[in-house]
């Protein structure tokens, strides 16, 4: 279990709001990490709710370069007689993404199961997770779909502030009654 401080919980919320995506997953799916990331998530984004992505959303098909994932496969451990884990069993499911939905895009996205274990190539027959073709697969795929219709449109502009920034003229208000800065004089 976790709990990030203010000022993490606004850096996080800045990131996203700025354009970010906080990708995140459950190692071994494990529930302590999962209730503390939806809090802190409920906490940062009130307005906003973690929820299951559609599993015929774009980013989970190949439109976009990426690979069709509609499909994928799940390590579930199996367990002998006095709940030592055997071996592990490969179930073919549709992906299991919670998100948060920022417009027109996924700002958060959570796998209640584990992709890191199977990313670094340790395939635990303790850990409920996607093998490690799939998770290197789910956990590139939204990169590539997210807003993908922003590129028919106007990129933002990285030198122009967005819109956390104050406008121009509050900016000149603001600045207009600072005192004047004392610099020493040119000789």
């Amino acid at each position: 279990a976790f709990q990030f401080t203010a000022a993490e919980r606004q850096r996080c919320q800045l990131f996203v709001e700025r354009g970010g995506m906080i990708v995140a997953d459950a190692v071994c799916a494990s529930e302590a990490f999962l209730q503390s990331f939806r809090s802190e998530m409920a906490t940062i984004f009130p307005q906003q709710k973690l929820q299951r992505v559609p599993a015929d959303h774009v980013m989970f098909g190949s439109q976009f370069g990426g690979f069709d994932l509609r499909t994928i496969k799940l390590r579930v451990p199996d367990t002998r007689a006095g709940g030592a884990p055997l071996k592990a069993s490969i179930r073919e499911v549709p992906p299991e993404l919670e998100g948060i939905l920022l417009g027109d895009r996924y700002g958060v996205l959570l796998s209640p199961y584990d992709l890191s274990c199977a990313l670094e190539k340790h395939d635990s027959l303790g850990c409920t997770g996607y093998i490690r073709e799939d998770a290197a697969r789910l956990g590139g795929q939204p990169h590539r779909v997210d807003r993908p219709h922003r590129i028919e449109r106007q990129l933002p502009d990285p030198g122009r502030p967005g819109p956390d920034h104050q406008s121009s003229p509050a900016r000149a208000a603001r600045a207009s009654t600072r005192p004047p800065s004392r610099t020493p004089a040119a000789t």
